[in-house]
């Protein structure tokens, strides 16, 4: 087993700025859907409301904030490479599903996607990767 990074940023520290950057995310996701809900009219309240979205913003930068956590006990460089490669990687993943027939999968149906649907939930995917990235790892340039 690696012996534990002395250099490792404090746990409370992370813990800390993972929370902030959850809370971030989910008030800057709801004021989205709010907005974007308030100009085009467009919602689907039984999919897309402010609990599905809190929940949904929150619970993916704290599994961040975790994963840094434990990798950050053994690597702080590790942690912050595995940090920014995950988030992009994740992003990927979960938003190209949105595009509905833009990228279609095998069997997907195109008609499944409501107009409006790529708009409202396209937003929602960019607040929390931006800032668990900001508020979470410990930068160093040097």
């Amino acid at each position: 087993m690696a012996p534990m990074n002395l250099d490792a940023p404090p746990t409370r520290q992370i813990a800390i700025r993972s929370l902030i950057a959850a809370a971030g995310a989910a008030i800057i996701n709801n004021l989205y859907s709010i907005i974007y809900t308030a100009i085009t009219g467009f919602s689907i309240p039984e999919v897309i409301n402010a609990g599905s979205i809190t929940m949904l913003s929150v619970l993916p930068v704290l599994l961040g904030g975790l994963v840094y956590w434990g990798i950050s006990r053994f690597s702080l460089r590790a942690a912050n490479i595995t940090l920014a490669v995950g988030t992009v990687a994740m992003f990927i993943v979960f938003t190209i599903p949105t595009f509905g027939e833009t990228i279609q999968a095998p069997g997907m149906d195109p008609m499944a996607t409501p107009e409006g649907f790529v708009g409202l939930s396209l937003g929602l995917h960019f607040a929390g990767p931006i800032l668990l990235l900001a508020l979470v790892p410990r930068w160093r340039t040097g």
